[in-house]
């Protein structure tokens, strides 16, 4: 039996990770256009996204 915070904790972890992957896209979008400093800013983003994410799924990410 899965409880409401577990739902909560999966599906803000997986938003999380979600919105890392498509910063870091856009990022790498924005790298190709010559603004370095604006897509390093968003790499930044990214990562800062990606690690609380992934720490939010840990359990399911080790059974996997």
């Amino acid at each position: 039996m899965t409880t409401l915070l577990t739902k909560i904790r999966k599906i803000t972890g997986w938003t999380l990770i979600i919105a890392s992957i498509v910063l870091m896209l856009v990022s790498m979008a924005v790298a190709t256009t010559g603004e370095l400093l604006r897509a390093g800013g968003l790499w930044v983003a990214s990562q800062a996204t990606w690690y609380p994410g992934l720490a939010l799924l840990g359990p399911e990410i080790v059974q996997k």
